[in-house]
């Protein structure tokens, strides 16, 4: 029996006149050689389709081996899946307000980052909303750090504002909704390059 990753086209035509072609050999020998890598492709996709089942540990190696430097190893087992799973995408549009965004919600849940324009801040300066249903949240100062590895370097981030969401439901029927903003979390400075 011939193995799926070493086979080739030239064991099956064995005995047939194709068999001492050399263009026939050659197909052979490409047609193999793509198969390896898609099986290799497909191999190495199984630990990707699997990281909702993955250990901690496992998830942290991960990280270190696809170059996700705005991975919190302290950050809750659910944000770390949340952060391999969109390490590609985060990848390919590091620097832009997409990737800022992203970040942010793979941390904080519903976050948006507001560009000056959209809130009469200053050219270059940017702001992340991070929208929730808990008023306890902490911001740790490494998440400033993690946002500086995200964002553009020429951008500043003016601060992050959380914003939440409480309904009061009274007896006659009706409801209250009332946003509240947080001050600027953390106040920080941005370095001098």
């Amino acid at each position: 029996m011939i193995d799926l990753y070493n086979g080739e086209l030239h064991d099956i035509l064995l005995g047939t006149p194709f068999s001492g072609d050399i263009d026939t050999e050659c197909l052979s020998y490409a047609l193999k050689k793509a198969v390896q890598a898609i099986i290799d492709l497909a191999d190495a996709s199984e630990v990707t389709a699997m990281v909702d089942n993955l250990p901690e540990h496992i998830l942290d190696v991960l990280a270190v081996e696809n170059g996700i430097v705005w991975y919190d190893p302290d950050a809750d087992l659910d944000v770390k899946r949340n952060l391999i799973k969109s390490a590609t995408n985060v990848h390919m549009q590091l620097g832009t307000k997409k990737a800022v965004e992203q970040v942010c919600n793979d941390y904080y849940g519903d976050s948006e980052v507001l560009e000056w324009f959209e809130y009469g801040g200053t050219p270059g300066h940017f702001k992340v909303n991070v929208l929730s249903e808990d008023i306890h949240i902490e911001i740790p100062d490494k998440f400033v750090e993690i946002l500086r590895k995200v964002k553009r370097q020429s951008a500043i981030m003016d601060g992050i504002d959380f914003v939440w969401t409480i309904y009061n439901y009274m007896h006659i029927g009706a409801e209250q909704k009332q946003s509240l903003i947080a001050p600027d979390i953390p106040e920080y400075e941005e370095e001098e390059e």
